[in-house]
C-alpha cells in the first residue's frame, strides 16, 4: 500500500506509467490524474496513490489470477511495448530502494534473462510448470523466494559471469515481484529477435553512456556493413575477441542467423555479462561469452585455449582497443610482434592474435584498425605480419566523427583472408573506399537526410560502398565518378609485403595521387617545387600577449572557404585570440595545413591591409619583385620567371597538388600537412599570359558557381513563401 503523502515529480511519474510528460500534462487537463503544486517553485507533483492507481488499471492482465498450472499469457511484443515496460521496471526499482544506473540496469537484466530461461523451459520440457508468475493472492515474499530460486538455475550455465552481485536477485523483494508481474504476460521467446534485441540495446547504450565507465560503441550502420560484406554463412563460426556489449555478435546473426557458433571474448565481467543478455534476445542460443579478466584475448590461459577450434574460425569480426599498452612481460613474448619489447600497443597485437585464430587459406576477418596501424613507421612491422600472413582484400576509411563524442580518431575497416600454409603468392587486387558520412554527428546523435520518396533515412555513405564491394566481387568494374568513393588498387604493384614501410592507408593510394603523377609527367610546360616559387613568411605573435585590448585584423579557419578562395577579414579582440597567429600582406597566398582536403587556400587581395590569419596556415609570398623571380639556384640561373598569385592560389586547391599531398597527411584527430610536404610540390608553370587564361577561367567558373548559389538562395526564400501562403489558406478556412 502507497504511503499517503508522499509524491512523484513528472519525470518519475511519467517513467513509472510508462508514457511522455507530454501525455501526463493532457492526462491534467482531461481530469485522470490531478497534480499538486509545489509550495516552494510551483511545479506539478503527484501523489503516490494516485499513480498507483492508474498503474494498476492500466496493469490490470499482469495481475490476474492463473490458474493451477500457471497459465501462460499469449501477448507478443512489439517495440513500443517492450520500451515501455523496461521504462516501468526501471521506475520500480528507482522509486522503490532507489539505486544507480548500473544497479537497475543490472537488476532488469537477470529478470530478463530468467523470464527468457522460464519461457525455454516450457517450451522443452514436457510437463513443465512456468514460474515466473505472480498471482493476485500470492505474498511478495513467496513470489520473492520463487523468482530468485528460478535465476540461481537459469544461470548455472553461465555462472562464469555472475560474480560481483550478479550471483542473486537484489533483495528489493517488492521492486522484483513489481517488475516480474509487469513481464508475466509476454511472450519473449516468440517475440520478434529485431524488437527484443533493439529496445535491450537503447536500454545499454542509455545506460553506460551516461556513466563514468564510458564503452566505446561501433556505430552500427559500421557493424551491419561489415557483418553483411564479410559474407557469413549458415553452420560457419564466428568470434568477436574483444565483444564489449556483443554488437559484432548480434551483427552477424543478423547477416546469417543460422551461424554454427558465436564466441565473444570480454576483459570486463560486466560486458560479458551484458553481450550473454544480448545474444540471447537476439535468439543467438549458439552463442557462447568468455570473460578473461586479465590480458583478455592476449592471455594465455587454459580456458581461453579450450574455446578456439584447432582448425581456427571461419571468421573474426571485431574492434578492438586502440590505445592502451600492453605491458605483461611474459605474454609479450609469445608474439611476434612483442617479442623483444617491454610494451606493445593492444591494437597491433589484436592483428597478431586474430591472424593466428583464422582458419588457414579460408578464414576471414573484418577488423576496424586506428590509421596509425595502416601508415605509421613505427608499425610497419605490423603490415608486413599481416601481408606474410594474409591477402588483404578491403581498405574501408571511416569519417572522424565515427567514434565521436568519445574519440577523435581516423580509423579503417580491414578486410583479410588468412593465407594457407604453403601460399606465398604475390597480393591481389585491393578494394578501397572512403565512407565520408556513417549517420552520426560529431555529438553522437543520429544524421539524417530525406531519400528520394522523402523519407528520413540515415545519411551514410557505406550502403552505397556495400553495393561496390559486392559488385567488384562479382568481378564487375567500378565506374568512375567526379567524387570517386571506391576504387581498386593493383595488388601486385602496391602490397607485396617485402619489407618498408607497405603504407594500407587509402589516403596513401588515393587515385588523385596516381592521376596527379601522371599529368606532372605530361605536362608541357616546366615544373618546379613550390619552394623555389616562394619564401615562406615567418611573422609569428600572440596577439593575446601582444596586446590583449586593441581590435586585431584576423582571418580564422572558419572564415576561409573550402575550394573557392573566398574569405573574410574580422575585427577581433586580441584577448580573444589566444593562440598564435601569422601576418600576411596583399599578394600573399595563405595555405592551411589543417584538414587539406577541404582545400582551404587564398590569395590576399591587392587593397588588403596587413592582417593575421591562423597559426595552422602557411603564409606563401612569390620571390622577386612584382611578381616576378629570378632563379636562385643553378637550375634556374640566369632564368627569369613571373608567377601569378591568383594562379598559384588556384593551382594549391587543385587536384594536381592534392593528388601529390594527400598521402602525406598525418594524425589521427586533426589531420595536417608538414611544410616540407607543401613546399615539394611540384607546380607546372606556363608563360604569365596562359597563367591568365587559367585564372581568367577560374573566374568566370567562380562567377557562375555565385549565380548558383544566389538561385538556391533565391529557391529556398520562394520555398518558405509556400509554407507562409498554405498557413495563410488554414488559417482563413478554419476561422
Amino acid at each position: 500500500m502507497a504511503k499517503r503523502g508522499k509524491t512523484l515529480t513528472v519525470r518519475q511519474a511519467a517513467d513509472l506509467l510508462g508514457v511522455t510528460a507530454t501525455t501526463l500534462r493532457n492526462w491534467d487537463k482531461s481530469g485522470k490524474l490531478v497534480p499538486k503544486r509545489n509550495p516552494s517553485n510551483g511545479y506539478r507533483l503527484y501523489s503516490v496513490e494516485d499513480v498507483s492507481s492508474i498503474v494498476a488499471e492500466s496493469s490490470e492482465p499482469y495481475t490476474r489470477t492463473p490458474t493451477s498450472q500457471f497459465e501462460r499469457a499469449t501477448d507478443i511484443l512489439d517495440m513500443r511495448t517492450f520500451r515501455r515496460i523496461i521504462r516501468q521496471m526501471s521506475a520500480e526499482f528507482r522509486n522503490s530502494q532507489g539505486g544507480g544506473l548500473l544497479e537497475r540496469f543490472e537488476e532488469i537484466t537477470k529478470l530478463l534473462y530468467t523470464k527468457l530461461y522460464d519461457e525455454r523451459q516450457s517450451t522443452m520440457v514436457k510437463g513443465y510448470v512456468p514460474n515466473f508468475v505472480v498471482g493476485n493472492t500470492e505474498s511478495t515474499e513467496l513470489a520473492y523466494s520463487r523468482l530468485v530460486a528460478l535465476y540461481e538455475e537459469a544461470i548455472r550455465p553461465i555462472a562464469h559471469l555472475t560474480s560481483n552481485g550478479r550471483a542473486t536477485l537484489s533483495d528489493d523483494k517488492q521492486a522484483v515481484v513489481r517488475v516480474a508481474m509487469a513481464l508475466q504476460t509476454i511472450e519473449l521467446l516468440k517475440s520478434e529477435a529485431e524488437v527484443k534485441g533493439a529496445a535491450f540495446e537503447e536500454l545499454v547504450r542509455n545506460t553506460f553512456e551516461k556513466t563514468e565507465n564510458q564503452q566505446f560503441f561501433t556505430p552500427r550502420v559500421v557493424v551491419d556493413f561489415m557483418a553483411h560484406a564479410l559474407g557469413i554463412g549458415e553452420g560457419q563460426t564466428v568470434c568477436d575477441p574483444a565483444c564489449g556489449t556483443g554488437g559484432f555478435l548480434v551483427g552477424a546473426l543478423g547477416a546469417s542467423p543460422r551461424i554454427g557458433h558465436l564466441l565473444g571474448i570480454e576483459i570486463d565481467r560486466r560486458m560479458a555479462w551484458v553481450t550473454q543478455m544480448n545474444l540471447m534476445l537476439h535468439s543467438g542460443d549458439q552463442a557462447r561469452v568468455l570473460c578473461e579478466p586479465n590480458s583478455g584475448s592476449l592471455g594465455n590461459s587454459k580456458i581461453l585455449k579450450a574455446e578456439i577450434p584447432k582448425e581456427g574460425f571461419d571468421f573474426i569480426i571485431t574492434n578492438p582497443p586502440f590505445g592502451s599498452d600492453f605491458t605483461d612481460a611474459e605474454a609479450l613474448g609469445r608474439f611476434q610482434l612483442g617479442s623483444g619489447r617491454s610494451s606493445r600497443r593492444r591494437g597491433a597485437l589484436f592483428v597478431e592474435r586474430c591472424i593466428d585464430w583464422l582458419k588457414p587459406g579460408e578464414g576471414r576477418m573484418a577488423i576496424v584498425l586506428d590509421d596509425s596501424i595502416l601508415n605509421g613507421p613505427a608499425n610497419a612491422d605490423v603490415r608486413a605480419l599481416l601481408l606474410r600472413k594474409c591477402h588483404l582484400e578491403a581498405v574501408i576509411s571511416l569519417p572522424e566523427v565515427a567514434f565521436k563524442p568519445y574519440a577523435s580518431v581516423e580509423t579503417s575497416i580491414i578486410f583479410l583472408r588468412k593465407r594457407a600454409i604453403d601460399d606465398h603468392s604475390a597480393n591481389q587486387d585491393v578494394f578501397m573506399a572512403i565512407a565520408k558520412e556513417v549517420g552520426k554527428k560529431p555529438n553522437g546523435d543520429p544524421l539524417t537526410i530525406k531519400d528520394a520518396n522523402g523519407r528520413t533515412v540515415l545519411h551514410n555513405d557505406l550502403d552505397s560502398i556495400l553495393k561496390a564491394w559486392f559488385k567488384y566481387r562479382g568481378k564487375k568494374r567500378l565506374e568512375a565518378a567526379s567524387d570517386i568513393t571506391a576504387f581498386v588498387r593493383g595488388g601486385k604493384n602496391f602490397f607485396n609485403g617485402q619489407g618498408g614501410e607497405n603504407r594500407l592507408d587509402v589516403l596513401y593510394h588515393h587515385p588523385t595521387r596516381e592521376a596527379a603523377e601522371l599529368t606532372l609527367r605530361r605536362s608541357k610546360y616546366q615544373t618546379y617545387r613550390l619552394a623555389e616559387l616562394v619564401d615562406v613568411r615567418n611573422d609569428s605573435l600572440v596577439p593575446r600577449g601582444v596586446d590583449p585590448f586593441i581590435t586585431w585584423r584576423y582571418v580564422g579557419l572558419a572564415q576561409i572557404q573550402p575550394r573557392t578562395g573566398e574569405y573574410s577579414v574580422s575585427e577581433v579582440a586580441g584577448d580573444d585570440i589566444k593562440s598564435a597567429v601569422r601576418r600576411f600582406e596583399a599578394g600573399d597566398v595563405v595555405f592551411s595545413k589543417l584538414r587539406p582536403e577541404l582545400r582551404k587556400c587564398f590569395v590576399a587581395d591587392g587593397k588588403e591591409e596587413d592582417a593575421f590569419v591562423s597559426s595552422e596556415c602557411f603564409v606563401l609570398t612569390p620571390k622577386g619583385d612584382q611578381g616576378s623571380m629570378r632563379g636562385r639556384n643553378a637550375r634556374l640561373f640566369n632564368e627569369v620567371v613571373e608567377v601569378d598569385g591568383e594562379y598559384l592560389a588556384f593551382i594549391l586547391r587543385s587536384d594536381l597538388v592534392f593528388g601529390q599531398l594527400v598521402f602525406q597527411i598525418t594524425g589521427t584527430g586533426r589531420p595536417r600537412l608538414s611544410k616540407e610536404s607543401v613546399l615539394n610540390v611540384k607546380v607546372p608553370l606556363p608563360p604569365v599570359s596562359v597563367q591568365h587564361q587559367v585564372v581568367k577561367a577560374y573566374k568566370d567558373a567562380s562567377r557562375l558557381h555565385q549565380a548558383h548559389r544566389e538561385r538556391s538562395r533565391a529557391e529556398l526564400v520562394e520555398g518558405e513563401k509556400v509554407l507562409r501562403r498554405v498557413d495563410e489558406y488554414a488559417t482563413k478556412t478554419l476561422c
